[in-house]
C-alpha cells in the first residue's frame, strides 16, 4: 500500500507530522564489493520516498566497523554519512548507527523512524515508502522479510520456499528489514551488543512491551547476499549452509531468518 492510499483511506485525515525524518543504519564488515550495490538500491528508495512524502528528510548513516578495505571510502563517495568503529559486533555497529542518527536529527523522536538493513542486501524502491505507510497507519516497527539473490541450487531454493512464505503476519525476524519509531527505539533500550541475534533480542522486547504496534509485512522483502561465508557469527550464510539438510526444520520466529 502506498502512502496515496493510506491517505485516501484516512477520509482527509491530517496526516502532517506523523514522520519528519527518516534515517536508515547501514553495519558494514569489510563490504567494499557490495556496498555500494546496497547503497544504489537505497537511492532508488530514496528517490521513490522523495515523491511520495518531499517533505520527509532521508539520510543513510553506513558504520564501517573494523573495516580493513575501501568500504569507508565508497560509502562517502556515495553520499552516506560514515561511522568508524572497532567493535566486530554487528548489534553494537547498529547501535552506534543510531546513536549517531538521532544525535544528528533536529525531529522529535515520535517523528523519527529508524530502518536497518545490511551491507550485503538491495533494498526495493518501495522499501522506505513502505515504512512510513505503516506509520501512518498507527504502527510503531515493521518486521520484514528477505529473500536470497541467485546462488542457491535447485535443491536449495526449493527449501528456502518450502520454509518461507511470503505472507503478512510471517513469523520471521530479519535485521536486513526492520523499521521502527526512534522514541518506541529508546524506549526498549536499543540494540543489544550482540554478535547475532541482535534484531531476535530488539522485536522479543517490542512485543513483551504494552501499546507497541508491530506489523509483520511481506510486502517489500529485501534481497540479501547467498554467499556462504558471512560476517556474523551463525547468521544468514550459516543458515544458507544447512539448506541441502532436509531433515532441518528452519529457523524459527525466535531467530533472525
Amino acid at each position: 500500500m502506498t502512502i496515496a492510499e493510506i491517505r485516501a483511506s484516512r477520509s482527509g485525515a491530517d496526516l502532517t507530522g506523523v514522520v519528519d525524518e527518516l534515517c536508515v543504519v547501514v553495519p558494514a564488515h569489510n563490504e567494499q564489493g557490495l556496498v555500494g550495490n546496497c547503497l544504489s538500491t537505497l537511492h532508488h528508495a530514496r528517490r521513490e520516498l522523495r515523491r511520495h512524502a518531499p517533505q520527509i528528510t532521508c539520510r543513510v548513516v553506513v558504520v564501517a566497523d573494523a573495516c580493513h578495505d575501501r568500504t569507508a571510502g565508497i560509502s562517502h563517495e556515495l553520499g552516506a554519512t560514515v561511522i568508524a568503529a572497532e567493535h566486530r559486533n554487528v548489534g553494537a555497529a547498529r547501535r552506534d548507527g543510531v546513536a549517531a542518527a538521532i544525535a544528528r536529527s533536529t525531529s522529535p523522536l515520535d517523528r523519527m523512524w529508524l530502518a536497518s538493513t545490511d551491507a550485503d542486501c538491495e533494498v526495493p524502491s518501495y522499501w522506505l515508502v513502505h515504512f512510513v505507510a505503516a506509520a501512518i497507519r498507527g504502527y510503531h516497527m515493521v518486521t520484514g522479510m528477505v529473500s536470497p539473490t541467485p546462488g542457491l541450487s535447485a535443491a536449495e531454493l526449493d527449501a528456502w520456499k518450502r520454509r518461507h512464505r511470503y505472507v503478512d503476519g510471517h513469523p520471521h525476524i530479519h535485521g536486513a528489514n526492520l523499521g521502527f519509531r526512534a522514541d518506541a527505539y529508546v524506549g526498549l533500550g536499543g540494540w543489544s551488543p550482540l554478535r547475532t541475534g541482535e534484531d531476535v533480542a530488539l522485536v522479543e522486547r517490542a512485543e513483551r512491551q504494552s501499546g507497541l504496534r508491530i506489523l509483520r509485512s511481506a510486502r517489500v522483502p529485501v534481497r540479501t547476499s547467498a554467499r556462504r561465508v558471512g560476517r556474523a557469527p551463525e547468521g544468514f550464510a550459516d543458515y544458507l549452509s544447512t539448506l541441502r539438510d532436509s531433515d532441518f526444520g528452519g529457523l524459527t520466529a525466535r531467530t533472525a531468518i
